[in-house]
């Protein structure tokens, strides 16, 4: 019944509805005024998407400084707004608003901002020997994305921008590969300047999240595998497509609905809600699923465990020993930038805490815990370019003049 009624207050609800509602990233963008170019990294037979916002434009720009970034559920295509910065959820960064997003005040300030998309996204769905419907396309976690796309996209940034290094900011999702991707890798770490992290995730011991809690606890993730499940959260599924409007007719519903994973905010722009909903959540792999969820049993920032069992042991296949590696985070090498929040239900503060213990202390550069903020205010909060952005730009600025 109510699945009804919404169908029938759609028409309605379109009526007074924000006009982003339904585009995807690179209109945005341009709707706001901006450049933006769309780039296609591919890393053997798999294709990532990157986008950039170039400011000034691109003919126009000498020795611009690249930013790149990353968040939760981003989509790996390639854009570019001339600075850049990974983000990830949908990219929804500086829109003409009262409180200006972060990518397009990077983009203000000289930089060019590449915004990175995770593979298995709507921006991120190809693959040159794979079907999008076959379970080998959906064979990835965060691991793969650290391990692979992560280089690869940033060799290709460093390759047009003619620069040799550049500077990462990364949220949630965009945080553990991060740090996952520069521990392992130095030569690849030897090309970040700084690395500023937003509700950054390797720990999960606190974690209170509504959904992937109980998916850890009651292994619910290894049952969808048995099943045979391979994407979680389609795009432009149902929950998208009727979103917009179930939060126009019910807001005070929309938070306990729409954001099980990270959980809800009090903190966002309640006219632009309508619009975010519209494209989240992006979709993965069942199998990422399982590596976060994985992380919440095990209290560990582990590589992906592929089991071991008395007949078989596909860990050793993999790694060479019966249980999966773990990252060791005092290898890090580059400059980092903490920032959590108080009503984080991901990244709790007492687990950024524990990162922050565990990284050389000479190397944490900055580290701010933000009153009231909860996972999504990083990015979404109208308050976000008063309470965080200005630290985020001094620190940019220090390593990446």
């Amino acid at each position: 019944l109510l699945l009804l009624l919404l169908l029938l207050a759609a028409p309605l609800a379109a009526m007074g509805r924000d006009p982003d509602v339904g585009l995807d990233t690179p209109n945005i963008i341009k709707s706001k005024g901006y450049p933006v170019e769309e780039h296609k990294v591919c890393h053997n037979t798999r294709r990532v998407h990157l986008g950039i916002v170039p400011h000034p434009p691109w003919h126009q720009r000498e020795n611009t400084p690249p930013l790149w970034g990353c968040s939760v559920c981003e989509r790996l295509k390639a854009r570019r707004v001339p600075a850049a910065r990974p983000v990830g959820q949908q990219l929804h960064l500086g829109e003409q608003l009262p409180a200006p997003k972060l990518g397009f005040i990077l983009a203000d300030a000289g930089y060019d901002v590449w915004l990175g998309n995770s593979r298995g996204n709507q921006y991120s769905k190809e693959h040159t020997k794979y079907p999008v419907d076959s379970k080998e396309f959906w064979r990835f976690t965060w691991d793969d994305m650290a391990h692979f796309d992560l280089p690869t996209s940033i060799d290709y940034v460093l390759a047009a921008t003619q620069q040799d290094s550049l500077s990462y900011v990364g949220h949630s999702q965009g945080t553990i590969i991060a740090l996952s991707g520069f521990s392992s890798n130095h030569t690849l770490a030897s090309k970040i300047k700084v690395q500023v992290l937003l509700a950054p995730v390797a720990y999960l011991q606190h974690c209170r999240s509504p959904l992937l809690v109980p998916l850890a606890m009651l292994r619910a993730d290894k049952l969808f595998q048995v099943i045979g499940f391979r994407q979680f959260l389609p795009d432009k599924s149902i929950l998208q497509l009727l979103a917009p409007t179930f939060c126009h007719e019910l807001p005070h519903l929309c938070d306990d609905i729409l954001f099980p994973v990270v959980g809800a905010s009090n903190n966002l722009n309640a006219s632009r809600i309508d619009v975010y909903v519209s494209e989240t959540p992006a979709d993965t792999s069942v199998m990422n699923m399982a590596h976060w969820a994985q992380s919440v049993r095990s209290d560990e920032f582990e590589m992906y465990d592929w089991g071991c069992g008395l007949l078989s042991c596909h860990n050793k296949d993999h790694y060479g020993q019966k249980t999966p590696p773990s990252y060791n985070l005092t290898n890090v090498v580059t400059p980092t930038a903490l920032y959590a929040g108080t009503n984080d239900v991901l990244a709790d503060p007492k687990d950024v805490d524990k990162l922050r213990s565990l990284l050389p202390p000479a190397l944490v550069v900055d580290y701010l815990v933000l009153d009231g903020f909860a996972h999504l205010d990083f990015t979404w909060a109208p308050d976000a370019a008063e309470k965080l952005y200005p630290s985020v730009v001094a620190v940019l600025r220090k390593y990446n003049p």
